[in-house]
């Protein structure tokens, strides 16, 4: 739930096409999340969004290295199979309890993602988390 909203306000906000697709590289397959993408600028990101509990200050630059390390080989595929000339990856961690790490902050910034984006997501990952009062 989390990530289908958060791809389609990408592909709103930021006028890109978004996919979740499968990357084959070296007989290895890669299903992302979020591919975005603006064909005339011919400019991508992937996004992995991962929940998991905080458990230090530095997590979101772990989780994002992370991601970065598992997508990274796919990046070659992406431009030749949607002619792109740059795609950059983000891993972004939301805490499990509605923390949402400065490194999300400056992502939606770096895209001018609407603010409303971090209220979203944090009413998204409470209502999966508390129990449902009926």
């Amino acid at each position: 739930m989390c990530g289908s909203y958060l791809a389609v306000i990408c592909s709103k906000e930021l006028k890109m096409s978004f996919l979740r697709k499968h990357a084959v590289e070296n007989g290895s397959t890669r299903r992302v999340d979020i591919l975005a993408y603006n064909a005339d600028t011919k400019q991508g990101i992937i996004v992995d969004r991962t929940i998991r509990f905080e458990v230090e200050s530095h997590q979101s630059a772990e989780v994002h290295l992370e991601k970065k390390s598992i997508y990274e080989p796919t990046v070659n595929y992406f431009k030749l199979k949607y002619a792109l000339i740059h795609v950059e990856v983000f891993g972004l961690l939301i805490g499990a309890r509605g923390t949402i790490p400065a490194f999300f902050e400056e992502f939606r910034r770096q895209f001018a993602l609407p603010t409303s984006l971090t209220d979203d997501i944090v009413i998204i990952v409470l209502k999966k988390i508390l129990p449902n009062p009926n």
